[in-house]
């Protein structure tokens, strides 16, 4: 028993303090690693979130610039959110996904946008435009191109689905005339897309054709105004799934501009708008 007593009270040799200074410094070294870990993920969340809220902040000011225009451009109300979501689903059955997709449905919700910048004389417009009027009408892609260059969120990939909108597989689109993979990606499937609805969608002159005459149409048109191997892709998709998204996108945004058209207050401005 002495001998155990004196072995347990026996002084450490330097060589056992050095080893436990270093197992004690090496955990130190661990807990602190960690509360840096645990503090840069705080922030990252915390950034995200930031991200997040300012994206929201971001999409509802485009809801607001979207009934703006549906305001102005009295035939195509609610078309730009229904081609949105049918170009961005027929990107997605062409195999793309993420970012890509992100890009194509803010482009082809926006591509209209500079027709903000369209006086009401031609925009609104009852008859036929003149060629001078035409050549100004135009200018909405240019004009759509440089505002959307100029949000927050959106980059190049955005603002060039917007300029090439009406640029044509054959090259004989406008503004610039270009033709076949010189049309970004997000522009030839949103080409398909706007041609689908504004052949389904009424119009005042004229009611919406049914499924089989845009179906026709967009297979008429492969290798002249749209891209063949999108327009594959879009005969290969059941009419039932272009319905349930335009089911979708009518529920999804029941304070339609057409119910505020339909308005009291609306209609009472009429006169007063009508008589400046």
């Amino acid at each position: 028993m002495a001998h155990l007593s004196s072995a347990v009270s026996a002084p450490l040799s330097v060589i056992d303090v050095e080893q436990k200074e270093t197992e004690w410094l090496l955990r130190e070294k661990e807990r602190k690693l960690e509360q840096v870990q645990m503090q840069l993920l705080l922030y990252a969340q915390d950034l995200a979130q930031m991200n997040l809220q300012r994206e929201k902040a971001f999409d509802s000011a485009l809801d607001v610039l979207m009934a703006a225009l549906d305001l102005r451009d009295t035939e195509t109300e609610g078309h730009s959110r229904r081609v949105a979501e049918y170009t961005t689903y027929l990107a997605q059955q062409a195999g793309l996904s993420g970012n890509q997709l992100a890009i194509i449905e803010r482009g082809a919700l926006l591509h209209d946008i500079g027709k903000i910048g369209i006086s009401d004389s031609i925009l609104r417009k009852p008859g036929k435009l003149t060629p001078e009027e035409w050549e100004q009408m135009k200018q909405h892609t240019l004009w759509g191109y440089r505002m959307v260059l100029r949000m927050p969120f959106l980059n190049e990939e955005v603002a060039r689905i917007v300029l090439h909108h009406h640029e044509r597989f054959d090259g004989k689109g406008y503004p610039y005339g270009l033709a076949g993979d010189q049309i970004c990606l997000g522009a030839r499937f949103f080409a398909i897309a706007d041609t689908f609805d504004a052949i389904t969608s009424n119009r005042p002159y004229r009611r919406a054709a049914p499924y089989e005459v845009a179906r026709a149409e967009i297979e008429k048109g492969a290798g002249s105004q749209f891209d063949p191997d999108i327009v594959d892709v879009f005969l290969q998709i059941p009419e039932r799934e272009w319905t349930l998204i335009r089911e979708r996108v009518s529920a999804q945004y029941p304070e339609s501009i057409w119910a505020w058209k339909q308005s009291p207050i609306y209609l009472e401005a009429q006169p007063a708008v009508a008589a400046l």
